[in-house]
């Protein structure tokens, strides 16, 4: 091939070769990319972060603006009117005429106050619904907390586990090396050690999904939101504090949003009612119909509601007021229904913890200790101390398990009585 040709074909490898270079040069930087950097909260941190949330401020600083307003809220109707008649006068002599006047109207009902109201009423329908929105975005907060510290305590777990299954693993290779132990031990033992591994790997994964999960309730965009400092602790209600809360649901955030925005709903009513009911319309014409005479003439009209009763506005909002009565209701009746569950998985996950923690767990540890003196004895093998490691592995994790649950439930029950006032 001669010279031109083997350049030629030169070029066109590069132009092939190149966008793979560059495609193969991003996928490596990506790769080698830093992870974000974490951002480590305690739980009072993270409840702090969860309310200062921007759609719950956006919510504070518009009530504050409907509030501002109410100040400077007018009660006319209309604005002045302002009207001329001018023109020539033909007969009996050309002359100049006019006439000119000036109208305000009023409000017969008390237009003003109910614009107000509407305002005051609007302003506390945001108030509510950014009281209800903190109280969901604490509980998710504090869900999310707990679950990383769960995943913490998981990663702990199984990382003790896999060294443990570790060193298992070297004493028994070691010993059927020296033909104390037999074959079958040693590969029961590495095979529990891999499966450890597994396990480990496992627990890191879900600390990570743990981690994005709270970052995405707190709604951080430039770092990953990690839990530090200690699990926190919280009392049990008496009997005598969760019968008080059902007597006091009716100020749980969710039901006081939705009576917030009906009482907003009529008060729109009665200002549509203020605003087509009878107006007076006083005003002033200047009158110059003569060239040697000048009027002045005071002027008052009233205008009936015949027609104009705004029909239209009025069954919108009436409609408006069914659907949030039927949803005041039924939040009502749930309420109920989720302090009873709550109430329930309080007393559930107190007695299963207490169970784990009292009967099951020291149960399978000493059959752990039991079975590890018969190995080292010689009298038990490999296959039965895994299976013991299993068994006691599971109830651990088990047990951290439901004491976040339990600490989700407790959590969640002293925020309903911290925003009702029930007390914990």
């Amino acid at each position: 091939m001669n010279e031109p040709a083997m350049k030629i074909l030169g070029y066109v490898v590069l132009l092939w070769a190149l966008p793979i270079a560059v495609a193969a040069a991003q996928v490596v930087t990506h790769a080698q990319a830093p992870h974000a950097e974490l951002l480590a909260l305690d739980y009072e941190e993270t409840l702090a972060r969860a309310e200062d949330a921007r759609d719950i401020r956006s919510r504070s600083v518009a009530a504050s603006r409907l509030r501002e307003g109410e100040r400077k809220v007018s009660g006319l109707p209309g604005d002045l009117v302002v009207s001329a008649e001018l023109g020539p006068r033909v007969a009996p002599r050309v002359a100049a005429q006019g006439r000119i006047g000036v109208a305000q109207s009023f409000a017969l009902s008390n237009l003003g106050k109910a614009r107000r109201e509407v305002l005051h009423e609007q302003g506390r329908a945001f108030d509510a619904e950014g009281a209800a929105l903190s109280f969901e975005r604490r509980i998710a907060a504090s869900r999310a907390f707990l679950e990383v510290r769960y995943a913490q305590q998981a990663v702990e777990v199984a990382n003790n586990e896999l060294r443990l299954a570790e060193d298992f693993a070297r004493v028994t290779a070691r010993g059927a090396e020296l033909q104390e132990l037999t074959r079958a031990d040693a590969a029961d033992a590495a095979a529990y050690a891999a499966e450890a591994k597994l396990m480990s790997l496992s627990a890191e994964g879900a600390l990570a999904d743990a981690r994005f999960a709270l970052t995405y309730v707190l709604a951080v965009a430039d770092r990953i939101v990690d839990a530090r400092g200690d699990t926190p602790t919280f009392q049990t209600p008496t009997p005598g504090q969760a019968a008080a809360l059902h007597t006091q649901l009716e100020r749980s955030p969710a039901l006081v949003a939705i009576l917030c925005q009906l009482q907003a709903s009529d008060a729109r009513k009665r200002e549509l009612s203020a605003n087509t009911g009878s107006q007076l319309a006083l005003g002033l014409v200047a009158d110059r119909t003569d060239p040697s005479a000048f009027a002045l003439l005071g002027t008052v009209s009233v205008t009936l509601p015949w027609q104009r009763r705004s029909e239209r506005e009025r069954a919108e909002l009436d409609a408006s007021s069914q659907l949030l009565g039927g949803r005041l209701a039924e939040e009502r009746a749930r309420s109920h229904v989720e302090l009873e569950r709550l109430l329930h998985e309080l007393e559930h996950q107190r007695d299963t913890l207490l169970h784990i923690e009292g009967t099951l767990l020291p149960a399978v540890e000493a059959g752990l200790v039991a079975r590890e003196a018969l190995f080292r004895s010689g009298e038990g093998d490999a296959l039965e101390v895994i299976v013991a490691r299993r068994s006691a592995l599971a109830v651990r994790v088990r047990r951290e398990r439901v004491r976040t649950d339990l600490l989700v439930v407790q959590a969640r029950y002293g925020e309903l009585a911290r925003v009702i006032g029930g007390g914990t």
